[in-house]
């Protein structure tokens, strides 16, 4: 089997290696980059049974270029998370890479921010927090950060209920912390 070229360098990066993953599901082998009719095909049915599913995996296909940093390099949270903590809202989807140890086999973890703009005014990012261990079947974290001009709401979305997570708890949830240090980097993340 003649390898596609583009696998090699696929190879480099998280996001390259979720791709690779989502290629296997796709063509139903590893190796193999599937065609743009096999693509589509795919990501149509996943946006028929779960537009979740197939915004993340039209995402992940789409996005040529990921954001790489080590854990080190987040800003920490401030003492207050409120609606000024974040300045600069990405105008599309970026993908952010962290390099950090949480466990043996977990050195990192990608950050997919989608923004959205709320119908009552102010903006909604949407993150998944994706590992190559367990994308493109699972998820490690399924965020909502709601942001207006009054306040920064934080969702957790655990099987299919969201349960709101107050500031004081954030710092309790490792993934939710890693999640909002990765959205204070603000202007790194919009280009």
């Amino acid at each position: 089997m003649i390898l596609h070229p583009l696998i090699e360098n696929y190879r480099e990066t998280l996001l390259g290696r979720l791709k690779l993953n989502l290629f296997a599901k796709i063509a139903g082998e590893s190796g193999r980059v599937p065609s743009h009719p096999e693509m589509l095909h795919f990501t149509l049915n996943a946006w028929r049974e779960n537009a979740i599913s197939g915004e993340l995996y039209t995402h992940v296909s789409l996005i040529s270029r990921p954001h790489r940093y080590a854990v080190d390099d987040l800003p920490l949270l401030p003492e207050k998370i409120d609606h000024g903590w974040i300045s600069i809202i990405p105008a599309s989807p970026v993908f952010v890479e962290v390099r950090c140890k949480l466990s043996s086999d977990l050195s990192e973890i990608g950050f997919l921010i989608v923004p959205k703009m709320l119908e009552q005014g102010g903006d909604l990012l949407v993150v998944h927090v994706l590992s190559e261990h367990t994308f493109p079947d699972g998820l490690l974290g399924f965020y909502h950060v709601s942001i207006d001009s009054q306040s920064v709401r934080v969702d957790r979305w655990e099987d299919g209920d969201h349960h709101d997570l107050p500031a004081s708890e954030i710092r309790d949830d490792p993934l939710a912390s890693l999640t909002l240090q990765v959205l204070l980097m603000g202007s790194g993340l919009d280009s």
